[in-house]
């Protein structure tokens, strides 16, 4: 089941890759990428981060997906949620209902109102 998922979701990807070409030319050629948003001044692969990014003039924005427990897809760069969440542990390991109740911690604080994108 796993496998035909992951098959299905690389697939869907792949024929969106097809779309691009039209939308790729029109980036400027020495645009930005944005690392995990603007992860200097907001939560690193989280929406404030990503929209900051963007009203800075990012062309691109690099984030990081993994599967939750439940197989669900979530943003988070690392696999234990220690470093930037209020929680413990493999992520793999946590359910999606689980991600959600977590805290986003920035610079070893609490960020109100920030979730772990899902």
């Amino acid at each position: 089941m796993i496998r035909k998922h992951f098959i299905f979701s690389a697939a869907a990807l792949l024929s969106g890759l097809l779309l691009l070409p039209a939308q790729a030319a029109n980036l400027p050629e020495n645009g930005i990428c944005a690392h995990r948003g603007n992860n200097a001044h907001f939560p690193e692969n989280t929406l404030p981060a990503f929209k900051s990014a963007i009203e800075l003039g990012a062309a691109q924005i690099e984030l990081d997906v993994c599967y939750s427990k439940d197989k669900k897809l979530v943003i988070m760069h690392d696999l234990n949620v220690r470093r930037t969440t209020s929680g413990e542990g493999d992520i793999r390991q946590k359910t999606l209902e689980e991600i959600k109740a977590l805290d986003i911690v920035f610079k070893g604080k609490p960020v109100e109102g920030v979730k772990v994108p899902t």
